[in-house]
């Protein structure tokens, strides 16, 4: 269907652009803001679980199509699950 290529395509767009970012799993980063679903290509729903991260530091685990996999090193939110953010809400730290 259109939605589907078009969502193909759009992940494809933002696979891109996350490799660009150069950001690798053992990388220590921060998210530093939240963001819009879908934005900037991003495959995948900001769930307002997500917010708590804001400012928390962590390791990158995994680098998935749909967006990275961090290792809080906070304890995990209550009722929180495993969460991919998008590259644009990450910054290096060290």
């Amino acid at each position: 269907s259109f939605f589907d290529a078009n969502y193909d395509n759009m992940t494809r767009i933002y696979e891109v652009n996350q490799k660009a970012a150069k950001l690798q799993i053992g990388d220590r980063v921060e998210v530093f803001r939240s963001c819009k679903n879908e934005e900037n290509g991003w495959p995948n729903i900001w769930a307002d679980q997500m917010n708590y991260y804001i400012g928390k530091a962590g390791i990158i685990t995994e680098m998935a199509p749909y967006g990275i996999r961090i290792d809080f090193e906070i304890p995990p939110r209550p009722m929180g699950g495993r969460f991919e953010f998008p590259y644009f809400c990450l910054k290096l730290v060290r």
